[in-house]
């Protein structure tokens, strides 16, 4: 399998995976709510409270959250992540 990246054509697999660092995953959601947001319903998932509590249960039991600056230590050399990091 290969893999393509701006400015760069091909690059092989293991080599990306090699070269990109995959220690931490990052999460993010753009809208929580009762009902969808008439702005973004068409443009973006929503989750309901219960269903974001339910992804919080899930993340505190097969993840290890961090902060940014547990991240930018670690790139610093100054620490280690844990397994299952994310932020």
């Amino acid at each position: 399998m290969i893999a393509s990246l701006p400015g760069i054509e091909f690059v092989p697999l293991r080599l990306l995976r090699a070269m990109v660092r995959r220690d931490v995953l990052g999460m993010n959601y753009h809208s929580i709510g009762p009902v969808p947001a008439p702005h973004a319903y068409s443009v973006m998932d929503q989750k309901t409270p219960s269903q974001f509590e339910a992804d919080l249960t899930f993340i505190e039991k097969h993840f290890r959250p961090v902060s940014y600056a547990d991240v930018l230590a670690a790139r610093g050399g100054n620490g280690t992540l844990p397994r299952r990091a994310c932020l």
